[in-house]
């Protein structure tokens, strides 16, 4: 599978988007399967979509470490060099890690 950059956002601070803002609350370096992952945790509001409000807490995986924090990207944020999981298995398994770690109502894989 290939690197991928990933792009840290500042935690706490909302993010505006079109139908509303999202706020990263935290990251966790996930130990799986001898490697770690990276795992981002925040939460979605949409107060501002022409179909309702609400909102959800999520989890973001960007994928496998290779390199965390190992640099600085656009904007001066720090950048993570990750590989995407790519085994439908690897990625139940670890959904229900994170689901037994976090409340959230989604886990999106990169």
């Amino acid at each position: 599978m290939a690197r991928q950059v990933f792009t840290h956002l500042p935690l706490g601070q909302e993010v505006e988007a079109q139908a509303g803002h999202l706020t990263v609350e935290k990251e966790l370096r996930l130990p799986f399967k001898d490697r770690e992952v990276l795992v981002i945790l925040g939460s979605a509001v949409w107060d501002r979509s022409c179909c309702g409000v609400g909102g959800c807490r999520y989890a973001t995986v960007p994928g496998f470490i290779l390199s965390y924090k190992s640099g600085l990207g656009e904007q001066g944020r720090s950048v993570s060099e990750v590989e995407p999981i790519a085994g439908e298995a690897d990625r139940k398994a670890l959904q229900k890690e994170i689901e037994a770690l976090e409340v959230v109502q989604q886990v999106n894989f990169w």
